[in-house]
């Protein structure tokens, strides 16, 4: 049996090691702050990769944006290959070149659409997106 004396030793020791592992590097409360969830990234497409695209780059490249680039979509194949040019850059993950603009929508894990689409193909694509239930 124990008496008070060790018992407040034992309890001083243990409320000791608690306080020093938490706030030991990579534990304190203020690191879990910056742990990004499965629902703060946004996948995001672009479609319409003609002079626009480019000034979607630096919010594209941004790590603190939490943006992931899924698709690019052109109907012009030399379009699509001179952005993921630029774009491999800049972000690590590869998207993928689409030209039907459909299949891109029909994507459930899609969250956003650029729309950078020519004035003919612009409210289509915003219409469709709309109905996909997409923010474009």
């Amino acid at each position: 049996m124990s008496n008070r004396r060790e018992f407040i030793q034992k309890l001083t020791a243990g409320s000791a090691g608690i306080v020093i592992g938490g706030a030991a590097p990579g534990m304190s409360p203020r690191s879990y702050s910056r742990i990004i969830g499965a629902n703060d990234r946004i996948f995001i497409a672009i479609m319409g990769l003609g002079r626009r695209y480019p000034q979607f780059a630096p919010c594209i490249a941004d790590k603190e944006n939490n943006i992931e680039l899924l698709y690019l979509c052109d109907v012009m194949k030399s379009q699509r290959e001179k952005a993921l040019a630029t774009f491999s850059k800049l972000i690590n993950c590869k998207p993928v070149l689409e030209n039907d603009i459909r299949k891109v929508l029909d994507d459930s894990k899609l969250d956003a659409l650029f729309n950078a689409a020519p004035d003919h193909w612009h409210t289509l694509a915003a219409i469709m997106g709309c109905q996909a239930g997409k923010n474009v």
